[in-house]
């Protein structure tokens, strides 16, 4: 027998081991589960694919560029597209370092 047939045949035997404990429905039902779940990721991947337009999307387009710069326009049109999330990160931020600063005045001095 050949070393591949020897793998696949080694593969099988594990297999059969593993599902012995599983009766021909709960088989059944893994087997559908896997296959949704294939769809799933399958059309996941198909969505990030076509959300992704290389060609216009300066983030991604210095990753497939030979000249990994980009131009000032660029950075700033991507700058300008995440302006919200960066607020929202710096006030948050900024609330916390408040709020533990606050917290470190309002103790009280231990004599010890």
């Amino acid at each position: 027998m050949t070393e591949i047939g020897q793998l696949f045949e080694s593969l099988d035997r594990a297999m059969r081991q593993l599902y012995a404990g599983y009766s021909v429905a709960d088989l059944t039902l893994l087997r559908d589960f896997a296959i949704e779940a294939d769809k799933v990721m399958l059309t996941e991947q198909r969505n990030f694919a076509s959300a992704i337009d290389v060609a216009s999307s300066p983030m991604y387009a210095c990753l497939y560029a030979s000249d990994p710069q980009l131009t000032a326009s660029e950075v700033l049109r991507v700058f300008h597209r995440d302006e919200p999330y960066l607020f929202l990160g710096i006030a948050f931020i900024t609330t916390g370092i408040l709020a533990a600063a606050f917290a470190l005045l309002r103790r009280k001095a231990d004599p010890l």
